[in-house]
């Protein structure tokens, strides 16, 4: 049996500084973008010192656990709301 790893890789470099960061991981199920997203903003955030998650916000999933893929903050879409900025997002408004 082949096991795949992914490997995300952050870099940051100059006169001052030399930030690396590796992600690597092999259990699907945690291997999500929020969670990748988490660990970038992290990154961000160590190499520019100062909050940046408190600034971005994900919209809400039940396939999203805030508990270890993103320990930011969510927003909800009204649900009559949401086929319509689905619909926009796709072009297809009159």
């Amino acid at each position: 049996m082949t096991v795949k790893n992914d490997v995300f890789t952050f870099n940051y470099k100059s006169e001052e500084a030399n930030i690396s960061f590796e992600l690597t991981e092999t259990d699907y199920q945690l291997q999500s973008w929020p969670y990748v997203l988490d660990h970038f903003v992290k990154f961000l955030e160590s190499v520019y010192r100062y909050e940046i998650q408190s600034k971005i916000q994900l919209k809400y999933s039940p396939y999203t656990d805030p508990e270890t893929d993103w320990h930011g903050e969510f927003f909800n879409v009204p649900e009559d709301n949401e086929d319509e900025q689905d619909d926009e997002k796709a072009g297809l408004t009159e």
